[in-house]
């Protein structure tokens, strides 16, 4: 067992009653599994069944006339070695456990806040040392109940864009707990409901699948909430560093029906061929548009409803999924400014871009 120091970020150091449970855990992690069943603070037995110190063989205990080996016959003699080699291998399986001993206790006095230390007389054993700390810190069931109720509704709130992956992490460790502690919210699809409304500011389809998934009997089960927590980091991995709700996964698919402006093509040093390309793909999808202009059902039909332009519909704009942005594009700031708009205003709209990027991400995958 090699004791981490205190000083890591992640040592629990105990301190209050909510501590105890971690602490502990983190303890028994630690410690040899033989020599724990003898310190075990859940036993009320006395720490007892550990190896007690061998007696070294004297020579007097092979011959009481005899105090040095000289004395000894041929046959003591041996008698006397042959206790040596039992002295010898007992004794480095005593002094190996007296080593486990003394790292538990390293670890017990570098994880405990200065007033618990004061419990840790060092004449007790370990066993004595865990007790008084379980005695002293151990909370009762009702508190922990409390405890972990608050930390669940503190954990469904605050729901950012920016700070998904953060607010995954404090809600599944809620979750975790909420589970152990048997909550009455795990049950009957409460928690899908919870979560539901709380990721419904940035995401509808998502309140709309959990609402729906906590009448099903299997989806609402308390487990499901792992699954669930991965789902959504999945999801949301680039709205975790992105303020733009826009922002998909990339790719390289080039969409010559895609009708816009010369200011959206530029091109990066040493691409000049590309770019040139690009621009000769650009007069052709705009000559498309105007094309399109004579037919007002295919103007209707082939409008992009995110940027409003001709000759695409919505899984194929530029302006939402970089995906499908050749190499070299750069939206105008302009025009991305009114696309992200114009969907932040409209609910289906933004409804149908969330569905479509979840599509794409599972395509990719």
């Amino acid at each position: 067992m090699t004791p981490p120091t205190s000083s890591s970020s992640t040592t629990i150091i105990l301190n209050k009653p909510e501590d105890w449970e971690q602490w502990l855990w983190q303890l028994r992690a630690l410690v040899n599994q033989q020599i724990w069943a003898h310190v075990d603070p859940a036993t009320e037995a006395p720490q007892e069944g550990l190896l007690e110190k061998p007696p070294h063989p004297k020579v007097t205990d092979f011959n009481e006339d005899a105090t040095l080996y000289a004395q000894l016959s041929t046959n003591q003699q041996k008698a006397y070695e042959n206790s040596r080699r039992y002295y010898d291998q007992d004794m480095r399986y005593f002094l190996k456990q007296e080593e486990h001993l003394q790292q538990i206790r390293t670890q017990i006095t570098s994880t405990v806040s200065i007033q618990k230390k004061l419990l840790l007389d060092p004449s007790l054993t370990v066993k004595e040392w865990l007790i008084r700390l379980k005695e002293d810190t151990e909370p009762s069931k009702n508190f922990m109940i409390r405890k972990v109720q608050l930390q669940y509704t503190e954990s469904l709130k605050g729901l950012k864009q920016t700070k998904v992956i953060q607010w995954l992490d404090q809600w599944e460790h809620a979750m975790k707990m909420a589970e152990k502690h048997k909550l009455p919210q795990m049950t009957n699809g409460i928690w899908l409901i919870d979560l539901a409304n709380a990721v419904r500011p940035i995401s509808e389809t998502y309140f709309v699948l959990y609402t729906k998934q906590a009448n099903d009997t299997e989806k609402a089960l308390s487990s499901e909430y792992r699954k669930v927590a991965m789902e959504l980091r999945e999801a949301f991995a680039n709205l975790s560093t992105k303020v733009d709700p826009l922002a998909t996964v990339r790719g390289n698919v080039f969409n010559v029906d895609f009708g816009g402006s010369e200011e959206d093509i530029s091109t990066t040093e040493g691409d000049t061929g590309r770019g040139n390309s690009l621009s000769r793909s650009r007069k052709r999808a705009r000559s498309n548009s105007i094309e399109e202009e004579t037919s007002s059902s295919k103007r209707s039909k082939n409008q992009c409803p995110a940027c409003e332009m001709r000759g695409h519909t919505l899984p194929d704009c530029w302006y939402l999924f970089e995906g499908k942005r050749p190499k070299g594009f750069k939206a105008g700031s302009a025009r991305m400014k009114k696309v992200r708009k114009r969907v932040e205003d409209d609910k289906d709209l933004a409804a149908q871009v969330e569905r479509l990027q979840l599509k794409q991400s599972e395509d990719e995958a």
